[in-house]
């Protein structure tokens, strides 16, 4: 089950580096095998809920390419707090995964609104004010999505663009294995 799921998540990332869109990815016990994957294929994404070695997420952040986001869920669980404290913020996002992941804990619904929570934790482990992560996290996102979201806005009005999605024909679809 393992390498299928290996070579299921290696096309994605290929298809990803095709249309040249990030990833999201939320990897459980298996970061380092995940972040080589990406290293190796130098794509650009987002590690969703991180919770590996902080060691391990400092230096996949030195290539630039990935960023490392983080729910309200910041405010109790010490695996967030670890990998905030240990990253640069130039490598952080906030993300709401509602209706999951909430500050109050798993019985806890989540909601969007609660974003401001994870702020308010981040800015406290970095030392800045909430309002300073607020535009941080922000411009971080800008940074990743914008070539994307251009691309993405390009192909639904219609336009011609060299990245449009309805110009990209993926090369790389493979049929799943028996099984699977």
């Amino acid at each position: 089950v393992r390498a299928t799921q290996i070579l299921a998540f290696e096309a994605q990332v290929a298809l990803a580096v095709e249309l040249g869109v990030p990833v999201n990815v939320h990897s459980r016990n298996a970061e380092r095998q995940t972040l080589e994957i990406l290293r190796r294929t130098k794509v650009q994404g987002v590690m969703h809920a991180f919770k590996g070695e902080p060691a391990l997420a400092v230096e996949a952040a030195k290539s630039g390419r990935l960023l490392f986001s983080f729910p309200p869920s910041l405010v109790y669980k010490r695996e967030y707090q670890d990998a905030v404290r240990a990253l640069p913020v130039e490598s952080l996002l906030l993300e709401t995964d509602s209706p999951s992941l909430a500050a109050g804990g798993p019985k806890e619904r989540n909601e969007p609104g609660f974003i401001g929570l994870a702020a308010a934790k981040m800015a406290e482990l970095k030392g800045l004010a909430k309002a300073e992560v607020a535009e941080l996290t922000t411009q971080n996102a800008l940074r990743l999505f914008r070539r994307s979201a251009s691309s993405l806005s390009d192909a639904l009005a219609g336009q011609s663009s060299s990245r449009s999605l309805r110009s990209v024909k993926p090369a790389r679809w493979k049929k799943a294995p028996e099984g699977y």
